[in-house]
């Protein structure tokens, strides 16, 4: 066999064993793949991929070295899950700035001023749901929680926050909020992270009386019986804030009729909400006092229909 023989014979098993090791390359990778995201799907961890071989030389006696990368906080859970296939020798974590898509116990709670609460976020699975909506519904009333809690497994176990949001009508309110968040925080072992805040009383008054309008007999100062409910509610929120200050009860109206009888009319109305509120409420005198401004201030104008007019025709409250 001459030289040239040799060296074609040689050529082609050169050319055989880039080939194989090539294959083979393919194939022990395909395999770390798949026994990876295998691997991680089944833990819920997602933000985490296969990135590779670590050499196709360092090829474990028993398994594949692979490498994964993704965000710092995942790598203990990622190369666990990963290392526990039998398909995996050892794992290289490499870390990336990439943001981890494995969301946290990141419960929001809102609480609103009729006491409803209603209940955002993700949790572990239902029956961490399912705990934390029975508290909740024993701390607020079933009838209160709105639910919209979602269930994703990938959530990190007893980890995460309960954040509670809504603006109370008084100090003492917000505390027993916080009181009842406390309590379902406990049972879905979050971290309680108060956002309420304590609205202004005169707001509070001018949205109660926004919503349920002071309503009197036509060109009196008589309250009807239907507005009562809102005067009842209105002193039981000046007398929950005593250290909130004292307050102008001031009556406007439409611009129907002369200046001067609306002029009259606001101030009898004013004094027949400050008058009832120290008569019948139990409000101390010394925090109201009753002004009337007629037609000076109106809200709508020009008055274009009847619903502008009884726009206009308001009890204002202001801070002194």
């Amino acid at each position: 066999m001459n030289k040239q023989k040799w060296w074609l014979i040689l050529l082609i098993a050169l050319t055989a064993l880039i080939i194989g090791a090539g294959l083979l390359t393919k194939y022990v990778a395909n395999k770390a793949d798949d026994a990876a995201v295998s691997a991680l799907s089944s833990e819920g961890i997602s933000g985490v991929s296969y990135a590779g071989l670590n050499g196709f030389q360092e090829l474990g006696s028993d398994g594949l070295d692979i490498v994964l990368e993704g965000p710092a906080n995942l790598e203990t859970a990622a190369v666990s899950a990963v290392k526990s296939r039998n398909e995996i020798d050892d794992v290289k974590y490499v870390v990336t700035n990439a943001t981890a898509s494995i969301p946290v116990n990141e419960i929001s709670a809102n609480i609103s001023s009729s006491g409803e609460v209603t209940l955002t976020g993700k949790v572990k699975g239902s029956s961490a749901k399912n705990s934390i909506i029975a508290s909740a519904e024993a701390e607020y009333g079933a009838n209160n929680i709105i639910d919209q809690l979602e269930i994703d497994s990938a959530v990190a176990d007893n980890a995460g926050q309960l954040v509670i949001d809504g603006e109370s009508i008084s100090a003492a309110e917000q505390t027993a909020w916080v009181a009842k968040a406390a309590e379902v925080a406990t049972i879905g072992n979050l971290e309680l992270v108060d956002n309420t805040t304590v609205k202004q009383t005169a707001d509070s008054l001018n949205d109660l009386f926004e919503l349920n309008p002071i309503e009197f007999d036509v060109n009196l100062a008589t309250i009807r019986s239907s507005s009562i409910p809102t005067l009842v509610q209105a002193a039981a929120t000046i007398n929950a804030n005593p250290e909130s200050g004292d307050f102008l009860v001031v009556g406007h109206t439409d611009s129907d009729g002369s200046a001067v009888s609306n002029f009259a009319l606001s101030e009898a109305r004013a004094n027949a909400v400050v008058n009832y509120l120290i008569q019948n409420e139990d409000v101390d005198a010394d925090r109201l006092e009753a002004e009337g401004r007629g037609e000076t201030e109106l809200l709508v104008t020009p008055e274009t229909s009847p619903q502008d007019k009884q726009d206009n025709r308001r009890i204002e409250w202001i801070l002194k």
